[in-house]
Parts: structure tokens; sequence; C-alpha cells
């Protein structure tokens, strides 16, 4: 089917260059030397009337031979026409020799072809499909100009290729380390784990990442799929340093790095973190034991909330149980207004005490402190004035 689907399309691009060639020709930018007998052949005027029969006959077959290596090509629209074959190969439209079908070599031919319909997966930095006709200079072994020589990939021909090609990778070697792995049970042999896997699966780059690392838009299940590739090869006890190479580019945090903790957790550090949402504000702070000093973003609590109410909810949780002069808190808080801040600040202190010490856990969720508030603005209605409020109906 690859191989139809290669002569089909290989018919109608020429068939298209032949009807958009002098457009095409005056597009053409990039020059390239003749090779082979082309390069020496000198210009010379036409050959005068009146050949004898022998030098006709030879002209004929010479051309009878031309006409059937554009057939083998594909290229009949170009018969009759070698003068712009020969522009289109060579992208020269001066000093063009006369025995024009003595010029055009094979070679050139299928080269020219083998770019136009690349067989092969692309260069670093090219297209999948060139854009702008191109000469490249192709080793004579080169597999390109095999005319039977297909892509490696069966996802060459897809737009998003390095998207299915990485999938395939993790699942031809998911299905290997398994049947590894079968065989050595059923042999009696322990499927130890040498200094493979790690025993919980680390953080993998957001699907953003993802998608920018495969140049390719991603639906949420395939990047599930692909994340829970990864999570079973970072998991799997034959996997070892092999897997650990092939999934390293995809970490969201690479080894020795250090990053925040999750929310609710005692960090390196000994400190207790907590992270808080309120509306569109996110807060984030940690509380270590100390003498009460409290500031938010660099400032204190009375310069940031210089209203009394919002600097009560924002060491609130600190009064709960008794800590205004035990601890020392450090806030930083983003996004949302004064209501979001306090609110945010208010529920991450109150995770980050509970991680710092656990028996604080249950008096701050008996009076609420450790639920989120999840109530939001509700969103204005196409047709309303607000969320809730209409125009004013008038019948007439």
């Amino acid at each position: 089917r690859l191989r139809a689907h290669s002569i089909n399309a290989n018919q109608n691009i020429m068939a298209t260059l032949a009807k958009r060639l002098p457009s095409l020709i005056a597009r053409l930018s990039i020059q390239r030397p003749l090779s082979g007998a082309a390069a020496s052949l000198p210009e010379r005027s036409p050959a005068p009337a009146g050949a004898n029969k022998a030098e006709l006959l030879e002209a004929l077959n010479k051309r009878a031979d031309f006409c059937n290596m554009l057939q083998k090509h594909k290229l009949t629209p170009f018969i009759g026409r070698e003068k712009d074959l020969f522009v289109l190969l060579y992208g020269r439209k001066t000093a063009v020799p006369e025995d024009i079908m003595a010029a055009i070599k094979e070679e050139d031919i299928e080269a020219f072809i083998s770019y136009v319909l690349p067989s092969r997966l692309p260069r670093l930095g090219a297209s999948q499909l060139p854009r702008q006709l191109k000469f490249i200079d192709l080793d004579p072994k080169d597999p390109a100009l095999n005319p039977s020589y297909r892509p490696p990939s069966p996802a060459f021909f897809s737009c998003r290729s390095a998207f299915q090609d990485q999938q395939r990778v993790f699942a031809e070697l998911l299905t290997e380390l398994d049947a590894n792995q079968q065989r050595a049970e059923a042999s009696g042999l322990a499927s130890a784990k040498s200094d493979g896997p790690l025993p919980t699966v680390p953080e993998w780059i957001r699907k953003s990442d993802m998608e920018i690392k495969l140049f390719s838009k991603l639906y949420d299940s395939e990047y599930e799929e692909l994340v829970a590739l990864l999570s079973r090869l970072w998991l799997h006890p034959l996997g070892g340093e092999r897997v650990r190479e092939l999934t390293q580019p995809f970490l969201r945090f690479a080894a020795g790095v250090q990053h925040t903790p999750p929310r609710g957790l005692v960090d390196a550090q000994g400190r207790g973190y907590g992270q808080g949402f309120r509306k569109s504000a996110t807060a984030d702070v940690w509380v270590v034991p100390g003498t009460g000093k409290y500031t938010v973003n660099g400032r204190s609590v009375a310069a940031t909330f210089s209203d009394e109410v919002h600097a009560f909810l924002a060491i609130e949780p600190l009064r709960m149980v008794s800590g205004l002069d035990k601890y020392d808190v450090t806030a930083t808080v983003s996004g949302g207004g004064v209501t979001g801040k306090v609110g945010a600040i208010r529920l991450a202190l109150s995770k980050a005490l509970a991680a710092l010490e656990p028996t604080l856990e249950k008096p701050l969720d008996e009076v609420g402190m450790l639920t989120r508030d999840t109530r939001v603005v509700e969103r204005k209605k196409p047709g309303q004035k607000k969320a809730r409020k209409k125009f004013q109906w008038v019948k007439r």
C-alpha cells in the first residue's frame, strides 16, 4: 500500500509540476552546477539541415531512450519539454546546452524525485515535505536513491510522526521487557531488579511541555497514555539503566534539582509546607519553630493587609493553636484580590501547621481550617446583564 501510495503521489506531483512549471521556474532561486557530461557540454549552434539517414536514426534511437527514461520515472508530462525539465532539475535558465537529452542524467532525476517525494526520515531542521524545491547532494550509497527504499517509520506520512514514533518506542520496549520477565519466571529465575527503577513514580513533564518536545498537539487521552507507558517502564523490574536513559528527557524534575515539595509535607530543611487556594489566588506558606515572625511577600502582615478583618484572618490558624509566638511563617501569594489572598494564606498556613505538627490537624479540621472554600464568582451569561440579572423587559 505504501509503494502504491508513493507511485500515485509521484504521478500527481509531476503532473502538477508540468502545469505550474512557468511560475515554479520563476521562483527557483537555488542554483546547482551541472554534473557529469552536462558540465562539459559546450554551447553550439543548431545542426545543419539535411543530415544523413544514419544520424537521423541515431537521433531517433537517442530520443526513444530518453522518452523511456522519462516514462520510467513517471515524467511523461515532460516529453517534448526537455528544456523545461532541464531548468527544473538544475535551476539554470541561462547557458542551457543544445543537446539537452545528453545533459540530463538519470541519477540527477532520481535525486530530484527522491527529494520531492522523500523516502527517508527528514534531516535535522527540515520539514517532512519540502515547501520549497532545493537540491541536496546525496551520497551515491544513500538508501534514498534506491527506488525500492521505504521509510522505516510507519508514521512517516502522518502529520504527527514524532508523537507516534515515541509512543511506538515505549510500547515496543515495554512488550520486550514483559516478554523477558515471563521467560525468566517460566525458567524459574528470579526477576530481581538491579540498580534500576525507583520504588516511586516520578513527576513527568506537563502536557504543554510534552507537546513542545514531540512537536504535536496532544489530546488529554493521548497524554495520559504516554504518562501511563512512562510509569510502567519506570516501575518495571527489568528496566534498569536502559529505561532511565529513555525516560530522562520526560522527567519534570531532573535528578538532584531542588523543587517545591508537595503541599502539606515537611521539606528537607524541616519546614512545614502548605499550599492554599481561594478564588483566583494561590499561596505557599512555610512554617518553622521560632519567635512569631510573620512575613507575606517579604512584608509584615499589618503592612500587607491594612484592614483589621483581613489581618485577623491571616493569623487565625495560629490563634486557634496558640502559636502566635511559637512559629515563624513565610508566605508568598499571588493572583486574586485581597479577600482571595487572605483565604489562600489561611488555608496554606493551616496545612503547613498540620504537616509540621500532626497533632494540630484534628483541631484545625474541626473548625474548617483545612477545607478549601470553593466559591467563585459566577460567570456572566450571554443575553443577560450579569450572572443572574436580566435586561429590562419592554413589551413593545
